[in-house]
């Protein structure tokens, strides 16, 4: 077989042209997937994943990712090689004219103003208080998100606004501390980091799993994804 009409090496050779990290940990994620799948994919030319393939492959998913928005990222991943080798003019072969990624739509991740009174209201116990802190903190922060926060440090406080840079897409941000957000920071004030939670902190997804986890305790299915949903659906 002509290694160059293999698919697997395109694939790799395309991931590894990514310039973000965690657009490459993506693609990973999705040959990882498809090595599970397929025992001989490495020897499978761009030919051989037919559009059987790729339905078959999305059943093989469903197993572990019911979310059909979840198992596109993987067939867009695929998808996005295929048309790089179109565009090289190494194949003219592509089975996605007839396998569809319409994403489902997805339900609304924000809080009404009731339930967002009611997480400000909530006492707890003590040991959930930084918790909610850390939610209500995001929330009054325009929807910071967990890592940019635990991240951010004190020289980030610039005139009274916090300045950073998001991990996820590299925009610069700044964003007013209102006396609401300044409140919590003063009191979970840290030295390296503008808050204590981030210093010595191992994995901030533990920290985040634990938000998440307090939430869900006092609003069932909130996550700290609804402080972000939140503040836009009320800023609209």
């Amino acid at each position: 077989v002509d290694e160059s009409k293999l698919f697997i090496p395109r694939f790799k050779a395309y991931m590894e042209s990514r310039k973000a990290d965690r657009t490459k940990a993506i693609y990973k994620a999705t040959l990882d997937q498809m090595t599970k799948y397929d025992s001989k994919v490495k020897t499978l030319s761009f030919e051989d994943i037919t559009l059987e393939w790729l339905r078959k492959f999305d059943m093989f998913l469903q197993q572990t990712s019911p979310s059909k928005n979840a198992r596109n990222i993987h067939f867009r991943n695929i998808r996005a090689v295929f048309n790089a080798a179109i565009d090289d003019n190494l194949i003219s072969y592509y089975p996605f004219r007839n396998f569809k990624l319409k994403d489902e739509e997805t339900r609304k991740r924000n809080l009404t103003k009731e339930q967002l009174q009611k997480i400000m209201n909530y006492k707890g116990e003590d040991y959930e208080r930084k918790y909610i802190d850390c939610f209500l903190l995001s929330f009054y922060l325009s929807g910071i998100n967990g890592v940019d926060l635990l991240n951010a440090t004190p020289e980030q406080v610039v005139n009274g606004r916090l300045e950073y840079k998001r991990s996820k897409t590299g925009k610069l941000m700044s964003v007013k501390i209102e006396p609401e957000a300044q409140e919590i920071i003063d009191r979970y004030k840290g030295t390296t980091r503008l808050l204590k939670w981030g210093e010595r902190l191992k994995s901030y997804k533990s920290f985040m799993m634990k938000v998440n986890q307090t939430m869900n305790g006092i609003i069932p299915g909130c996550t700290a994804y609804y402080a972000r949903h939140t503040i836009a659906s009320l800023a609209s």
